[in-house]
């Protein structure tokens, strides 16, 4: 995060499906899952506790993941 004050905060939400070329030939295209990922700034006197970061996800008030996470997650 920019500035003073405040902590990155970086959490792991749900399971989501992926979808993984492997890279030698011949190629194979394989299914599976990955946690969904997300970071964002807080100031550094209100850092999330593992429940309150649970109450966020359960309540559907979880920030957006970042944008890089769309190469590899399945919408």
């Amino acid at each position: 995060a920019s500035g003073y004050g405040f902590a990155l905060e970086e959490g792991v939400g749900y399971p989501t499906s992926i979808l993984v070329v492997s890279p030698l030939a011949p190629y194979h295209l394989t299914f599976g899952a990955v946690y969904t990922y997300y970071e964002f700034p807080v100031p550094a006197n209100e850092r999330l506790t593992d429940e309150a970061w649970r109450e966020m996800l359960e309540s559907g008030k979880a920030p957006a993941m970042p944008e890089w996470t769309n190469s590899y997650i399945i919408p």
